[in-house]
């Protein structure tokens, strides 16, 4: 599929570079009404971007709706009940600590730490990424161990430097909840709460968080004008001289890869 991507996308007539040379005595900057001429025309037309032999590259597009897996269709009772459990630290062995704790909506989804602190307060081995675009995502977590976002969601509770519990540990919490038995057989239909449950609601809220709104959304989808000149500058700087379309690439910006920087 990615190779078909990049031939398709290679098929289509591109601008040679370079393009939009910078304007008189501003050497340090592309001509700014080139650049919104250029970008104004269909991404099919944009510069190539410049890319190391053999990457393969998907063009920018929107982000499009997520769509969960056929076994866990989304409804608003399965979001709502998952943003729940999403913030209530009845998850955690201590019972305190929620995945909001690590993935706070004030902070992008994310903690703003080097490393996330866990259970007994323990530090993390690895800093806690937004989970704002996770629904286009795969495989998950740092090093990929996790194919999808239900089962992402569960990890987390039975690693004992994150939430120190186990999954039956919280699903028999939430089955002693009056509450909680209500709310998951109004999703479900079915009579006793499980680990599945558990991982399906928090991933239906986890993808319900998909921001498609941005400037640049809009701009993807043909509003010219949502990008300032200082962005588009910085647009084409990306698609071409830094070299960012070697990884980020596509509507999610990624190759769904793992890199060594050496960082």
């Amino acid at each position: 599929m990615l190779v078909s991507a990049v031939l398709a996308s290679a098929a289509q007539p591109r601008p040679s570079q370079p393009v939009c040379a910078p304007a008189p005595g501003k050497a340090e900057r592309w001509d700014g009404a080139c650049l919104r001429a250029l970008y104004s025309s269909p991404s099919t037309r944009w510069p190539a971007p410049e890319v190391e032999p053999g990457v393969a590259w998907k063009e920018l597009a929107p982000l499009p709706s997520p769509v969960g897996p056929p076994d866990n269709p989304s409804t608003p009772a399965k979001v709502a009940l998952g943003r729940r459990l999403f913030f209530d630290p009845v998850l955690s062995k201590s019972r305190q600590l929620a995945c909001a704790s690590c993935h706070d909506p004030d902070l992008g989804w994310a903690d703003g730490r080097r490393v996330s602190f866990g259970h007994g307060r323990q530090p993390g081995r690895r800093n806690a990424p937004s989970i704002a675009t996770s629904a286009h995502v795969a495989p998950l977590f740092w090093d990929g161990r996790a194919a999808t976002l239900e089962g992402q969601a569960l990890h987390p509770i039975a690693d004992p430097i994150e939430m120190g519990f186990t999954t039956q540990g919280a699903v028999r919490r939430l089955r002693r909840d009056a509450s909680y038995r209500a709310d998951f057989a109004a999703v479900f239909a079915q009579p006793r709460i499980d680990a599945a449950q558990l991982g399906q609601a928090i991933a239906a809220f986890e993808r319900s968080l998909s921001p498609r709104n941005s400037r640049f959304d809009r701009f993807l989808r043909g509003d010219t004008r949502a990008l300032d000149d200082a962005q588009l500058r910085g647009l084409h700087l990306f698609r071409t001289q830094a070299g960012c379309m070697n990884c980020h690439s596509g509507a999610a910006l990624t190759d769904n890869g793992f890199h060594n920087l050496g960082l």
